[in-house]
């Protein structure tokens, strides 16, 4: 496969997958003021998940040194209990490259992956080079919230899109997802096929992000939006 035919691998913050050890208390603060930022900038970028380490306790003397800032708790519930606790949130690659793409529409998509991604195999996030770029080249975003999003749904319901695929796409595409079922919806206006109308609205959004090659965007539909319907 080509090496920037990636897969849609998930990245944890709070304490990412790839570090064997448990992040202290300085490198906590930092991950999760890297949450903030995203949560300011591209909030559907974050999905939240609960994760635990079986097994592991903080003994008493060292949980009450610990400051109230520090995500990791010992389990308090029955399923839990004997166990760490911890809130984290999970970056998905390939909404996050298409983030980056239409942020820096000036760099080639081979620049992009260079820049925003290291170099070992399995393609990790830069966070520093994706915060600083966030900061300094884009403008806060709110996140829609559930209600909203089934709002946006009820406008475009007749296409017969399933909501959770629709709330799927927004944590693909972001606010983008309101203007990609308008487009989605004249389709189906003119042939009322689900299947067809939303994947030829996918592939018209996709080929406005001008950095994105023909072949990237071809194996973005085959191997992940034609499954979704």
């Amino acid at each position: 496969m080509d090496k920037y035919l990636l897969q849609n691998t998930h990245h944890y913050i709070v304490w990412p997958v790839e570090q064997s050890n448990m992040p202290d208390i300085r490198q906590s603060r930092n991950n999760q003021d890297l949450v903030v930022t995203l949560n300011k900038y591209a909030p559907h970028l974050l999905r939240t998940e609960k994760r635990l380490l079986v097994q592991k306790s903080f003994r008493f003397l060292k949980q009450l040194t610990l400051p109230k800032d520090y995500p990791f708790k010992n389990g308090q519930q029955t399923t839990t209990k004997g166990s760490i606790v911890w809130t984290d949130y999970a970056v998905y690659t390939w909404p996050l490259i298409i983030q980056l793409l239409k942020s820096n529409a000036s760099l080639s998509f081979e620049n992009v992956i260079d820049k925003y991604l290291n170099s070992q195999a399995n393609r990790t996030p830069n966070w520093t080079a994706i915060k600083e770029h966030l900061i300094t080249s884009c403008t806060e975003t709110k996140f829609i919230t559930t209600d909203e999003l089934d709002q946006w749904y009820d406008e475009i319901g007749t296409t017969l899109i399933k909501p959770q695929v629709y709330h799927e796409l927004y944590r693909w595409f972001g606010d983008d997802v309101r203007e990609l079922g308008y487009t989605a919806f004249d389709y189906f206006m003119e042939e009322r096929n689900t299947f067809s109308t939303w994947q030829k609205a996918i592939h018209a959004h996709l080929s406005t992000i001008t950095n994105l090659p023909n072949e990237q965007r071809d194996y973005l539909m085959s191997k992940h939006f034609n499954n979704l319907f």
